[in-house]
């Protein structure tokens, strides 16, 4: 779970393309959902989806386990009425139902036990949608695997080294930070994080008793396979 690593996430993520992005989601969900008008923004992070899906015109909850990653996401989300809650994915309860979730940037990954799609189907209206991505089984495995990288920036420097554990299927990634204060010297801090590596039959399989559900590539146009980078799935509450 993201702790002080919240506070540099956007600049470390500065090179996503989140208009972009954000404009597909909302492009698919006015294709499967054209009635929607409220959604969650599960493991919503600091708020990057969360905001723009509300400047679609939205009404917008976020969710997220990292009390640091809701204030950084609280901050950006001056007068667009959002709200946020602490809770992961797979705790999610909610006074009412929503007309749509979205689960983006990697946050069923981190469901290292199986994604509840039970509890979540009950968060939704009838005929309610899910969207959500996840980073793809070779790129979990092989790409993040058992590797090393680091980067440099200005204020922040990060090592980054993982463990894949092939019968459990994640990826243990313990993250050492060294930021520099306002009297220009470093302090270090460490992080853990575990990421998932799932099959997309196998999140299908899951998801049908609730849903009905198809997987797509980066644009959310294509056919995707395991090798993809990133597989984004579009579910419909049966």
């Amino acid at each position: 779970m993201y702790g002080r690593f919240a506070a540099y996430y956007d600049d470390l993520m500065s090179d996503y393309d989140y208009d972009g992005w954000s404009s597909r989601v909302v492009a698919k969900l006015r294709e499967t959902a054209p009635r929607a008008r409220t959604g969650l923004d599960l493991a919503c992070g600091s708020g990057n989806f969360t905001v723009r899906l509300a400047r679609a015109g939205y009404r917008m909850l976020g969710s997220d386990p990292s009390e640091e990653m809701l204030t950084v996401a609280a901050g950006k989300s001056d007068g667009l009425g959002i709200r946020y809650v602490r809770q992961s994915l797979n705790e999610t309860a909610l006074p009412r139902p929503v007309d749509f979730m979205t689960a983006m940037c990697d946050g069923v990954n981190y469901c290292i036990d199986g994604v509840d799609f039970r509890r979540l189907a009950e968060s939704l209206t009838d005929g309610g949608v899910l969207i959500f991505d996840i980073s793809g089984y070779r790129y979990v495995s092989e790409t993040l695997g058992n590797n090393f990288y680091y980067e440099d920036a200005d204020d922040v420097t990060y090592f980054w080294q993982n463990e894949y554990d092939e019968a459990a299927k994640v990826a243990t990634m313990e993250l050492t930070f060294f930021c520099r204060d306002e009297d220009g010297r470093y302090e270090r801090f460490d992080e853990t994080h575990r990421m998932r590596a799932y099959k997309i039959e196998e999140l299908l399989a899951a998801a049908a008793p609730y849903f009905e559900a198809a997987a797509y590539g980066e644009d959310l146009r294509s056919a995707a396979n395991d090798s993809s980078r990133r597989i984004h799935f579009v579910c419909k509450k049966k």
